[in-house]
């Protein structure tokens, strides 16, 4: 800053409050104005804003200036993950029931960054390089969530606990963007991890904010699972106006960052500490008793299909191969009752299957006498039909005693009938035999009649 007067001499007032001082300088320039200057560098986040007293003496007259400085900001901060625990630990510990459904919320994470404007906004992402990232989704708040129902990822992974990283990045208008990271580790908890507190006096509101005391007094009897943390807390109905609170609570080995079972801390289930424990929360609330034995969320519940989705799974497989089991015994029953069909089908028709005779072509007599009017040109043919015995020697006695009878010229019609044109020849090729039945004796059907038939 130059500030124009023949002579300069300088006054720094700097606020008390925030303890700056010699801060500026003011010196002569070449060309005899005075020049406010920085002597050290400036931090907006330290102090935001200087008022300084800029006197001028020229021989007797003085005078004076207020000068205000005010910092920009820019982004050289980088966002800052808050951790929610009082053992100063630097990862996130969180836990999801093995019952869980898709969606659901796991933990929210915090980061903070002490610029200004948008380099002060923070947005979250999961790093996809972590081992577990795939299963969980993080919202721009910092709310992570499960991807798909524990009970499926588990049957798929078959993994207790989930490490993942997030990261926390800021977003300026300009210049770089900073980020950091923190890594998180969440534990699948069943029934074998968890325990009941059943309290009285006080709703699930008015509970946590007692949390970080009873955190205190429980630990003392946890061991090494010193790291806390209330899954749920249940309000029960009750008969007699009172209020109670179940709170399902679960411990997780800083060390090993991995959850604890219950024979881990079983020192907390004896009726000495649970006598400790109730008489340090009493100023609060009572405590009724610390229960052990804890059923799987969801287990007691009772419908057409179970809640262990493991066993739903198992139900849907048996009733599959029911299903293709009954298919396979339909298609077998199908199959022998065509079989039975086409048999009865076949025993009905052992005729020949051919629906037209064969046709053998045109056969000459030899000696055919000279008369033009007998020139005659035979073609036979055979017709397998079913006939009896009895219509066979009746048709063959008549038909020989004519053609005995009446030569060679009257073949095919009866002795008493003279030559009468091709219309005789056409009835006889028409006359056929009367359909033959079953032998009684043999059980066969009779077969083999023969049609002569004439043309010109």
């Amino acid at each position: 800053m130059v500030l124009h007067s023949q002579a300069c001499h300088r006054k720094e007032h700097y606020s008390s409050v925030l303890g700056i001082t010699r801060a500026f300088t003011v010196t002569a320039g070449n060309d005899g104005n005075c020049e406010l200057r920085t002597q050290m560098e400036l931090d907006r986040e330290g102090v935001e804003r200087y008022l300084l007293n800029v006197t001028v003496t020229a021989g007797t007259e003085t005078d004076f200036a207020l000068v205000s400085v005010t910092v920009l900001d820019v982004n050289d901060n980088v966002p800052r993950f808050i951790y929610d625990n009082d053992l100063g630990l630097t990862t996130y510990f969180a836990g999801v029931s093995s019952t869980a459904g898709a969606f659901t919320r796991v933990l929210t994470v915090k980061a903070e960054d002490s610029d200004l404007g948008n380099s002060s906004v923070v947005n979250y992402a999961l790093d996809p390089l972590s081992m577990h990232s795939k299963y969980f989704t993080v919202s721009p708040t910092g709310e992570i969530s499960t991807k798909q129902s524990m009970t499926q990822l588990l049957q798929k992974s078959r993994i207790s606990y989930f490490e993942l990283r997030v990261s926390a990045c800021d977003s300026p208008i300009a210049g770089q963007q900073l980020c950091s990271k923190a890594d998180i580790v969440i534990n699948v908890i069943t029934g074998a991890h968890r325990f009941r507190m059943i309290t009285s006096g006080l709703n699930p509101q008015q509970l946590r904010a007692h949390e970080k005391d009873m955190v205190k007094t429980v630990r003392q009897f946890t061991s090494s699972c010193t790291l806390l943390s209330i899954e749920s807390m249940i309000e029960q109905p009750s008969s007699d106006n009172q209020i109670r609170t179940d709170i399902y609570w679960y411990a997780v080995n800083p060390s090993t960052k991995k959850i604890c079972k219950k024979p881990e801390y079983r020192k907390l289930f004896e009726s000495s500490s649970v006598a400790m424990v109730a008489g340090k929360v009493q100023p609060w609330f009572r405590l009724e008793r610390i229960v052990e034995d804890v059923e799987e969320e969801g287990a007691g519940s009772t419908g057409m299909l179970p809640s262990n989705w493991k066993t739903a799974s198992m139900l849907l497989v048996g009733l599959a191969v029911l299903i293709a089991v009954g298919a396979v015994v339909g298609i077998c029953a199908v199959c022998l009752f065509w079989s039975r069909f086409k048999i009865s089908q076949h025993s009905v028709h052992s005729f020949n299957p051919h629906g037209f005779p064969q046709k053998l072509g045109t056969v000459y007599l030899p000696n055919a006498p000279n008369e033009p009017r007998l020139d005659k040109i035979y073609e036979t043919q055979i017709l397998e039909m079913p006939i009896s015995d009895e219509d066979m020697t009746m048709k063959s006695n008549s038909m020989g005693a004519g053609r005995l009878a009446n030569g060679y010229g009257n073949y095919g019609r009866q002795g008493s009938i003279a030559y009468e044109g091709d219309f005789s020849i056409e009835e006889n090729m028409y006359a056929l035999n009367v359909p033959g039945r079953i032998d009684p004796v043999t059980n066969s059907i009779d077969l083999f009649a023969a049609i002569e038939v004439v043309e010109r």
